[in-house]
C-alpha cells in the first residue's frame, strides 16, 4: 500500500526536520510511504482550511479520502479536528473496504513510556504525539516564577521600574508576539488597536509592535501596515526584539496579545505580575486580565476599551487576582513526584 498526502511533499524530501520525522515512521522504514508518485488512498488534514480542491480531486478520482473537513462530512472517511486515533480508525475502515488493492498497515511499539506536554497542546498536539510515539500522553503544568523577572529588574536604571503606573490620560500599547509563525503573530493585536483607535481616537498615544523590525521591508506586511489608521496617523512603530523587562519599565501601559492554540505564554504571567492590563484570548489563565474569544478583533477592541475605562479604579483587585504557577507549589511537586516516582528519603 502507498499513502500520499500531496505530491508537493516531494519538495520537502531533503528537508532535515521532515526527514527526521519520516525516518521515525514504520511506514517509511518498510517502504510503504512515498512522497510522490501514484497512490491508492488519500490521507489529508487541514487546520481551519477545510475547503480544498485536492479533496474534491480525490473524490472525483474515486480515491478513498480520509479527511477532517466538516464541509465534506458525508463524503469519504471523516474524522474530527486533531483526533488522530479516529482518523486511524477511518483509515482502517478504508483499508477493509478496499482490501483487494492494499497490502495492510503495521503499528509498532515506541521506545518511550510516556510523552509529557502542556495543556495548551492538548487539542493540537496530544493526539499527534500519541500516534507518532505510540505511548500515552500526559498533560503537565506550565510552571513560572517571578524570580528571573525580579532579578533582571534590579539591573534597570534607577528611574525605570517594572510595574503598571496609573493615571496616564492616553495609553501606550505593547505587542510582543514573536512572529515566528501564525500561532503567535501581530496581525490581530494591530487590528485590535486599529479598531479601538477608530472608535476613540483619544485613547492611544502609541502602539509599539516589538519583534517586527525585520518585516519593515516585507511586501505583504508592509501593505497590511499601510492600510491601518494607526500607521497613517503616526501612532504605530515596528521595533526590534528586546528583553521584556527592558521595554516594560516605563515604555507602555497595556499589553495586547493574541495566540492560536498556544494559550500559555510567559509574557502573560510577567504582565499580570506587574499589574499591567493584559488583553488576551487565553482560556488557560482563569479570570485574569481582559479576555476576548478566538480571532474576534472587535470584541478584543471592546476589552481594550473596558480596561482603559476601569483598570485604574480596579487596580488593587486586579493585582490580587491569583494565578499561581510556582514550581515550589506543593500541588505541583506532588504531581511531579507522582509521575516520576518519589525519591527515597522524601
Amino acid at each position: 500500500m502507498t499513502l500520499a498526502q500531496t505530491s508537493s511533499r516531494k519538495m520537502g524530501a531533503d528537508h532535515a526536520t521532515m526527514l527526521h520525522f519520516a525516518n521515525s515512521l514504520n511506514l517509511v522504514r518498510e517502504h510503504k510511504a512515498v512522497f510522490h508518485g501514484r497512490h491508492h488512498i488519500v490521507v489529508a488534514h487541514r487546520w481551519r482550511n477545510e475547503q480544498n480542491y485536492s479533496y474534491l480531486d480525490a473524490l472525483y478520482g474515486d480515491y478513498p479520502l480520509i479527511h477532517n473537513s466538516a464541509w465534506l462530512k458525508d463524503a469519504g472517511y471523516y474524522y474530527p479536528a486533531f483526533e488522530i486515533r479516529q482518523g486511524a480508525a477511518q483509515l482502517q475502515r478504508a483499508v477493509d473496504h478496499h482490501a483487494a488493492q492494499l497490502d495492510g498497515l503495521l503499528i509498532a511499539a515506541a521506545p518511550y513510556h510516556e510523552i509529557w506536554t502542556l495543556p495548551e497542546y492538548e487539542e493540537s498536539c496530544a493526539p499527534y504525539f500519541a500516534s507518532l510515539f505510540r505511548c500515552p500522553v500526559r498533560l503537565m503544568p506550565h510552571l513560572w516564577s517571578p524570580m528571573v523577572l525580579e532579578r533582571e529588574a534590579t539591573k534597570l536604571p534607577q528611574h525605570r521600574n517594572v510595574g503598571y503606573r496609573p493615571g496616564r490620560r492616553r495609553w501606550r500599547a505593547g505587542i510582543f508576539e514573536p512572529y515566528i509563525c501564525m500561532v503567535k503573530a501581530s496581525y490581530v493585536p494591530l487590528l485590535v488597536c486599529e479598531a479601538a483607535h477608530r472608535d476613540n481616537p483619544d485613547m492611544l498615544e502609541h502602539v509599539f509592535a516589538y519583534n517586527r523590525f525585520h518585516l519593515k521591508k516585507h511586501v505583504s506586511f508592509n501593505g497590511f501596515a499601510r492600510s491601518l489608521d494607526i500607521v497613517h496617523h503616526g501612532l504605530a512603530s515596528f521595533e526590534g526584539r528586546f528583553p521584556f523587562r527592558q521595554v516594560v519599565a516605563g515604555d507602555f501601559d497595556v499589553i495586547v496579545s493574541h495566540q492560536w492554540e498556544n494559550a500559555q505564554n510567559y509574557v502573560y504571567y510577567e504582565a499580570l505580575y506587574g499589574g499591567y492590563p493584559l488583553i488576551h484570548n487565553s482560556h488557560l489563565i482563569g479570570a485574569c486580565g481582559y479576555r476576548y474569544d478566538d480571532f474576534d478583533c472587535e470584541e478584543c477592541a471592546r476589552a481594550l476599551q473596558l480596561a482603559y475605562a476601569e483598570h485604574d479604579a480596579d487596580l488593587d483587585a486586579y493585582r490580587r487576582a491569583e494565578h499561581s504557577l510556582s514550581p515550589a507549589a506543593e500541588s505541583f511537586i506532588e504531581l511531579w513526584y507522582k509521575r516520576i516516582g518519589k525519591p527515597a528519603g522524601l
